[in-house]
């Protein structure tokens, strides 16, 4: 069996070049996909339009583990994603020009794996009001 945080990296390596198509390779087709605000997702099919308005607003996020606690086919991540807020941003609730800021988007991720290496669950928590503030959108808390 994969680590758990060796399948995530290998998820992150295909978002952050692109190869979208690929995320069917480290991910269920009925992976339980949580994200903040109540977006929930069911498998890669689903989650895809939204990683394109990722890829789009910030075309060279890169990430980096800061840690990681990982038990059996499970891991708890803490996530550091520096982006630069280049493009138009798609939101379910409008879109955000792009402002030029650069920042880190902090998130904690607990990720489920199956056996064979597959990612059958990813929920995030992240503070949206501070993505929100440094893409200009609301006022610094």
């Amino acid at each position: 069996m994969a680590r758990p945080v060796e399948v995530i990296e290998r998820w992150w390596a295909l978002l952050e070049t692109g190869e979208l198509d690929r995320l069917v390779e480290v991910t269920t087709a009925d992976a339980d996909i949580v994200m903040p605000g109540g977006m929930r997702f069911t498998g890669p099919v689903e989650l895809r339009p939204m990683l394109e308005a990722y890829r789009r607003a910030f075309p060279t996020m890169r990430h980096r583990v800061v840690c990681a606690v990982e038990e059996g086919n499970m891991a708890a991540v803490e996530l550091r994603v520096d982006v630069e807020h280049s493009g138009e941003f798609v939101t379910p609730m409008g879109s955000i020009p792009a402002s030029g800021n650069r920042f880190v988007i902090e998130s904690c991720d607990v990720v489920r794996v199956t056996d064979d290496g597959r990612i059958a669950s990813w929920h995030t928590y992240l503070d949206m009001a501070t993505m929100m503030s440094n893409m200009g959108v609301v006022a610094p808390a």
